[in-house]
């Protein structure tokens, strides 16, 4: 939509006559142009489609005006959504209906990846747009770009990845800050508790590991169990070693007591299939 341009193109027109049908939809006529200006802002380009960028790139010469304008038809205009939904189906069924039989529409209004932790957006794991799931790497790679991303979710990092058939797979691994915030929390904890008998601090610390593999303990994720094992046994045998400085502990001597009270890393977690299977059978 270049105010360049002198004869629109195709595309254009089917634009412009879509948005007379909004348009007439909204009701009242003073709302016809602020919302054709509107929706022609979401798809200028630039990031931030609030109203005030907006109006900046739709009338550089008059911008406080159209912000003005725009706002009072996006939050104070009577108009009704119902009357506009209703309008942009019986614009898009007839056309989706050409290629075969509708069994349903999906729209994916997550364009807008969250940046940061305070900025306005959609959270990575909800956004189609990040580039993650079956086709995510064929797809990167055919525009260039790197590796899937990655997002955090529930305390896992979740990752496009391929199982030992080289099928697609999504692979899941403990956040690396969740395994140092919990070790930071112990540390203080085994210094309190340094001259305790060892078998009493080996049943805090069974307890401990256990309840870290209850939640954590997801296929897949067996090496960040064994990473949260071995550097929580590191920080006891720091402990331990502080209680005496004639007679120091042997890290052989550790590894006997992990063995006697630190579980091993298992996947106590079900694998997707079969979680699918159990909600879903046939």
């Amino acid at each position: 939509m270049s105010a360049n341009s002198v004869a629109p193109g195709a595309q254009q027109k089917r634009f412009a006559a879509y948005l007379d049908r909004l348009a007439h939809a909204a009701g009242h006529l003073d709302r016809a142009v602020p919302l054709k200006s509107y929706c022609t802002g979401l798809l200028l380009p630039g990031e931030r489609k609030s109203v005030e960028p907006m109006a900046a790139r739709l009338c550089p010469d008059n911008v406080r005006q159209t912000h003005q304008s725009l706002h009072h038809v996006v939050a104070h205009a009577p108009w009704s959504d119902e009357d506009l939904l209703e309008a942009v189906r019986q614009y898009t069924l007839p056309v989706m209906r050409k290629q075969g039989p509708i069994v349903a529409w999906v729209v994916d209004d997550t364009g807008l990846v969250k940046k940061g932790k305070h900025s306005v957006g959609v959270i990575r794991q909800y956004c189609g747009q990040v580039g993650f799931g079956r086709f995510a790497e064929e797809n990167r790679r055919r525009r260039g770009e790197g590796k899937p991303e990655t997002f955090d979710f529930l305390g896992l990092t979740h990752i496009s990845g391929k199982n030992s058939l080289g099928r697609f797979a999504v692979r899941r691994k403990t956040i690396r800050k969740r395994i140092r915030a919990k070790l930071g929390r112990i540390k203080p904890e085994l210094r309190k508790r340094m001259h305790d008998p060892l078998s009493q601090t080996g049943q805090w610390l069974k307890s401990i590991v256990q309840g870290h593999f209850n939640y954590y303990a997801v296929p897949g994720n067996t090496a960040s169990l064994s990473l949260f094992r071995h550097r929580l046994l590191v920080l006891w045998w720091h402990s331990v070693r502080r209680r005496s400085q004639k007679r120091r502990i042997a890290w052989t001597r550790m590894l006997d007591l992990a063995t006697r009270w630190l579980p091993a890393p298992q996947v106590l977690h079900p694998y997707p299939d079969a979680r699918f299977a159990a909600t879903h059978p046939r």
